[in-house]
């Protein structure tokens, strides 16, 4: 059983985690209410059939999904709910009878709407794996070509092998500071106490977060700072902690 929740107060890296005195962590069957009611208003349809179940705040979800894109959006969303510590997938997306050929074909034209820069990404298919190659300048850049090709019926998997190729001159310090800034751009400072080292171009990621979603934020604000190729994030999720009043949690 988990215990109920303290008050913690931590700065990492000049990021200030905000706590008070939080309400009971949900149990179980409330995480899982929750999360479905997420899943059914979701305005991404293609998600709505998967199975839902959670155990010790650990959700797994199974099933099928339309698309990599719905399942993804429902990780997302999932994540969301307070009390969520983690999110194995263990769901599927079925071929329906689309043919590789039909599947590639579609690949490459979403690639070659992308911008002039996808010219130099291929794409291979084999049983509705699409495997990605070729050399790109951002990471950020390198995710897009895989969230357009997730979007495509068909698709059961991506093999991501794009090569960044961004070179910096960006010592490790001056690289974890660049990432704690991109964590805190944007409209709210990510929460919760975030601290950042760099192994070469690997960025490493440790501390607390409210939310499951803060984790997934917090790694591609990493993962979009030049300089950055890869990332291991050990950040934990700890309920305990106050999330921004800005973003309310689901009911």
């Amino acid at each position: 059983m988990r215990r109920a929740p303290t008050v913690i107060v931590l700065l990492g890296l000049g990021l200030l985690l905000v706590t008070a005195t939080a309400s009971p962590l949900p149990t179980d069957v409330q995480i899982l209410d929750a999360v479905q009611n997420v899943l059914m208003s979701s305005p991404e349809a293609g998600a709505r059939g998967l199975r839902v179940r959670c155990e010790e705040g650990i959700l797994t979800l199974g099933g099928t999904a339309d698309t990599l894109f719905s399942l993804q959006a429902a990780v997302r969303q999932a994540g969301t709910v307070r009390g969520v510590l983690d999110v194995v997938v263990t769901a599927t997306v079925p071929r329906r009878g689309i043919s590789n050929a039909q599947v590639l074909s579609d690949v490459r034209e979403a690639l070659g709407r992308m911008d002039s820069a996808s010219g130099s990404i291929q794409a291979s298919i084999g049983y509705g794996v699409v495997v990605l190659q070729g050399v790109t300048g951002t990471f950020g850049h390198k995710m897009m070509a895989e969230e357009v090709v997730s979007r495509i019926p068909g698709v059961t998997r991506i093999q991501n092998d794009i090569r960044v190729s961004t070179e910096t001159n960006a010592r490790a310090h001056e690289l974890s500071r660049r990432i704690l800034a991109e964590l805190r751009s944007g409209s709210t400072t990510l929460p919760g106490g975030i601290d950042v080292t760099m192994k070469g171009p690997v960025a490493v990621l440790e501390g607390r977060v409210p939310l499951f979603v803060h984790r997934i934020e917090a790694e591609e604000a990493a993962l979009s700072v030049p300089g950055v190729t890869s990332l291991d994030n050990r950040l934990v999720v700890d309920p305990t902690l106050t999330a921004p009043a800005s973003e309310p949690e689901p009911r």
